[in-house]
C-alpha cells in the first residue's frame, strides 16, 4: 500500500529491504490505481491504510505494507475500488484545465496559472 511515482523500483527496493537478492516472488502487487493529482491518491491511501490496520494484519515495513491473505486482500481491494471509482470521477469533472474553478479569471484558475500547473501534475 502506498503512493509512489514508480511502483515497480517501490515493490523491488522493499523486497531487497525486507527479503535479500531474489525475492521478486515474496511481495505481491495486487493492485494498481492512477489519479489525476497527489491529494486522491494520499486520501485513498491514508483509508486503505486505516482498513487494514482496523483488520488487525501484521505490518511488514511500517507505516504502509502489510502482509495479508488473497481473500483478505481482495476484500480490501473491493472496498478501496468503491472509494476510488468516486475520487476518480470527480478529478475527471473537477481537475481538468476545462472545468469552471479553473478558468484563468477564478481564483484556483489563476493560481493554476501561476504556478503553471504544477498541482494538477503532481
Amino acid at each position: 500500500m502506498g503512493i509512489s511515482r514508480d511502483p515497480d523500483f517501490r515493490r523491488k527496493k522493499l523486497c531487497w529491504d525486507i527479503y535479500g537478492a531474489h525475492s521478486l516472488d515474496k511481495i505481491q502487487e495486487y493492485r494498481r490505481w492512477t489519479f489525476a493529482n497527489y491529494f486522491g491518491a494520499l486520501h485513498v491511501e491514508q483509508a486503505a491504510i486505516g482498513m487494514l490496520k482496523s483488520l488487525g494484519l501484521a505490518q511488514v515495513r511500517s507505516p504502509d505494507w502489510f502482509e495479508t491473505d488473497q481473500p483478505t486482500m481482495n476484500e480490501a481491494i473491493e472496498s478501496v475500488d468503491r472509494l476510488t471509482t468516486g475520487i476518480i470521477s470527480w478529478e475527471e469533472m473537477n481537475a481538468s484545465t476545462e472545468c469552471i474553478a479553473a478558468r484563468p479569471e477564478r481564483p484556483y484558475g489563476a493560481y493554476l496559472v501561476e504556478t503553471k500547473f504544477r498541482t494538477l501534475q503532481l
